[in-house]
Parts: structure tokens; sequence; C-alpha cells
């Protein structure tokens, strides 16, 4: 037993001279019970999975496909009664019972994001009672909410390993790239388009986006088509993911994403559009470094004048955000909703219950209408707390990942994949939220997939963080040199 330069017994004595950077760090980690082995003798590691653990990947790929991308509302035939519930118990069954038992208490004292999400899914369970439509509040946390919890504790548990998370990624793409392929080849072959449209239609459409009922189910199925967008603008910046590292990964994964961008277009949704330049623009802002900036640039350009020379007429409703758009002028538009419900947010702070938003606006106003944004839906549903909680979780995430980019840039090869993929998990969550801003995306499993993936890449390096901590604070380093913890930010 050694003395801490306090004098307490117990915890080593961190000695600049006996111990290298990394031993500095582990040891730190020892002393604060962050990998003390659990009872059951397996120890929670930050970026590994165990076998138990691994073997439920692809389960968790092909319930993404079916919760996400809902797969099974693309090709009917796959709609089985309870197939979803009798995956994530499985699913869910299996990564409970194969973690340590010390993990959740690890996980929950090294991740704000995980303690976060644990505090809307509270507010979803106390609004029940206190909202204005108890029963309707209580079925859609049963039916609706409890499947994104699911995923983004199978997602924040399995993906901190790099592995796993390529594995669990490739099958999601795939099924990602079955449907956008199916709803392109409809689209293009049906003729499915404003000409099929009477006029009245066509005004309809260029004014709200919305299709006649046999125009969407002839090109999407039962799926919506703005929802479907903001899946393809999220999912894109995975499918670069998996381009990156050779040539053959290039050629087979980038074809994927721009089909991936070409489904936007059926769907003639501007916040889609929207959503997949912003994760244009943090990809070549953090996606990527030196050279393969240009070419990532150029592809992207590429991908923008097909899209272009593809939309044809559909481009004019995109481009459409003049002052004369129904979403400035017309009761019902976008902001005279936002307007409201910052009304009624500040107005009842404690929250109306979930999915109540279109209740509450058809007992005012006549027919009932979704927020068209997350922050709005949050704020209006679970309060102020709610909307505080999740924009914490989107600051959170940005910062550690931006820091975790800048620490992984100055490393071997194998830390600057890290970089790579911590730009391109950026850029899912900024199409994610993008999309999120102008749809009523707050409780989808796609929104917790995204910030389920950036939790785990967060929770996966939490020794950077450890090392950025003792870097910052100066009371925790005695016996450090300078000299040393300087080549210990850039190992």
């Amino acid at each position: 037993m050694t003395r801490t330069p306090s004098g307490r017994r117990g915890a080593p004595l961190l000695d600049a001279e006996t111990l290298s950077p990394a031993a500095q760090v582990k040891a730190v980690m020892a002393a604060t019970g962050t990998s003390k082995p659990s009872k059951r003798g397996v120890r929670f590691i930050f970026d590994r999975v165990s076998p138990r653990e691994a073997v439920i990947a692809p389960l968790l790929g092909i319930y993404l496909g079916l919760a996400v991308v809902r797969l099974h509302e693309r090709f009917p035939v796959l709609q089985i009664p309870y197939l979803l519930w009798g995956m994530m118990a499985i699913m869910l069954a299996t990564v409970l019972s194969a973690l340590p038992r010390g993990a959740w208490s690890t996980a929950w004292r090294l991740s704000p994001q995980l303690r976060l999400v644990a505090v809307l899914a509270a507010l979803a369970v106390i609004t029940v009672p206190l909202g204005i439509w108890m029963s309707g509040a209580l079925d859609y946390l049963i039916n609706r909410y409890s499947v994104a919890i699911a995923v983004y504790v199978a997602c924040f548990f399995l993906f901190r390993d790099r592995k796993v998370l390529r594995r669990v990624v490739t099958i999601y793409v795939v099924i990602a790239t079955v449907v956008a392929t199916a709803n392109v080849i409809s689209y293009f072959n049906k003729d499915v388009s404003l000409t099929a449209m009477s006029a009245e239609e066509q005004a309809l459409f260029q004014q709200t986006g919305v299709l006649n009922n046999e125009t969407n189910r002839q090109t999407f199925g039962s799926l919506d088509a703005n929802d479907l967008a903001a899946v393809m603008a999220t999912t894109l910046p995975l499918a670069l993911w998996l381009a990156t590292g050779s040539f053959r990964r290039r050629v087979l994964w980038t074809p994927c994403a721009l089909i991936m961008a070409i489904a936007v277009i059926p769907t003639a949704s501007r916040g889609g559009m929207l959503g997949l330049a912003a994760a244009a623009i943090v990809l070549i802002l953090v996606g990527t470094e030196g050279g393969k900036r240009f070419l990532l640039a150029g592809t992207l350009g590429l991908g923008a004048m097909l899209f272009n020379a593809l939309a044809g007429s559909q481009m004019d409703r995109m481009s459409n955000l003049g002052g004369a758009d129904y979403n400035y002028t017309a009761s019902e538009g976008r902001l005279a909703i936002w307007k409201r419900g910052l009304f009624w947010m500040f107005r009842r702070p404690w929250g109306y219950g979930l999915d109540n938003f279109p209740v509450y606006f058809g007992w005012l106003n006549g027919p009932d209408r979704a927020a068209h944004n997350s922050l709005i839906q949050y704020g209006v549903e679970l309060g102020v707390l709610g909307v505080a909680a999740y924009l914490t979780i989107c600051w959170t995430l940005v910062k550690s990942l931006l820091l975790i980019r800048r620490h992984a840039m100055h490393g071997d090869e194998k830390e600057r994949e890290v970089a790579t993929l911590c730009g391109h998990v950026l850029a899912m969550l900024a199409a994610c939220w993008t999309t999120g801003f102008f749809l009523s995306n707050a409780y989808y499993p796609m929104t917790y997939m995204a910030i389920g993936i950036g939790s785990a890449v967060v929770l996966s390096r939490v020794e950077v963080k450890s090392a950025a901590a003792l870097t910052a604070s100066p009371a925790k380093t005695a016996g450090l040199r300078r000299r040393q913890l300087k080549a210990f930010q850039t190992a």
C-alpha cells in the first residue's frame, strides 16, 4: 500500500518517473473505480464488447432496418404480428444479460448522455398523468416511445466496439439501400410525378407537400414521404463512413450513398434536402482531412448536380422558401404552429404529455397538426425540462466528439480512423437534427439511434476525456511534470 499526495492510504501514488502516460490514466481510472472488476469476474471494457454481446449484432442490424427504415411498411409481406416486440425482447435480454454487473453504474457515471436520456424517459412517464389526454400518452409510451428507448440502449452498449458498429451499420445500410432503390424505381418507372396529379392536387402539393393517397401508396407504400427523406439524409453519412478506408469500400458503398440521396427526390421534402446539405457541409469540414477533403467535396458536388438533374419539376417546390410560401402566410403553416407551441410551452412548463401536441392543437384550432419541430415537440409535450435535457444531449455530444477527433488527429493510423468516424457521426447528427427542426422526429427510433451511436463513440473514448481532464486540472496532476503531459496529449 502507498500513500496518496493527500496522505490517504489505498490509491497508488502517481509517480511521473515510474509510470508511463498510459499507465497514469489507468491508475487514475482505477483509483476512481472505473476499471474495477465486477463480482462476475468480467470487467467492463470501454471500447470492446464481450462475445456474448457481439452475437446479437446481426439481429440489431435487422431491428434497426425495421424500426428506423421501416422495411416492413415498404414491403407489406414482412408485416408479421409482434415481430418488432419479439426481436426487441430477445435483443435487450441478450445485451443486458451479457453486461458485467458494474456496467450500468460505470456507464451511468461516465456518460452524461445516458443520464439525460433517462431524464427524458422519466419525464415521458411522469407527464402521462399530468397531461391532457392520459390514455393517448400511455398508449404512445408503450407502443412507440419504448421502441426508441430500446434502440438507444442497444446502440449505446454495443456500438462502443467499432467492429460491432461496422457490422451492424453494414446490415442497416443495406436495408436502407433496398428501400431507397425500391422507391426510386417506383417513382421513375410508374411516372408518379406532378404530371400524374390533377391541377388541384398539384396546387396542394406545391403549397403543403402533401401527396394524394394513391401517389403516396404507389411510391412509398405506407411510409410518410417526409419521414423517409429524414431517414435517408441521416443514413447517408453512415454509408459514406463504410466507404472510407480502401478503394474497394468506396466502389461498394459510395453508390449506396448516391441512391439514398436520389431517394429524397420523390419525397420533395425540403427538410430532407436541408438535412442532406447539413450532412455535406459537416463532412467537408470534419469528415476527413488533407487532400481527401477535396475528393469528398468533389464527390458531394457531383452528387448535388445529379440530384438537381433528376429532381426536375420537384426542384420548384424544394427551392420555394420565399415569403409567399404557406409556412410563412397560412394560419396552419410552420411559423404559426411554432409560435403557438412556444406560447403553450411557457403557459404549461410541466408539459402536456407524450404525443399530445396534435390533440391540443385540434382542440383549439379544428384539425390536428403536428409540431413540425422536434424542439417544440419536446417543450410542449415533456415541458421545459424536456427540451433542456434534449438540447444538453446535443451540446455534450458535439463537444465530446470534437474533443475526441482533435486528440485522434495527432495519433497513428488507427487513431485517425477514430477521427474519421467522429466526423461522420457529427454529419449524421447534423442531418438528424436539421430534419428534426422541420419535422416531428422527437421520439423517432431514428433520433435515438443517432444519439445512441454518438453516445457509444464518446463512451468508447472515455480515456481520452480523462486525459484531457488531467491536463486541464492542475489540482489532479500532482507529481506530474508538464513536459510529460504534453507528450501524452500527442501520443
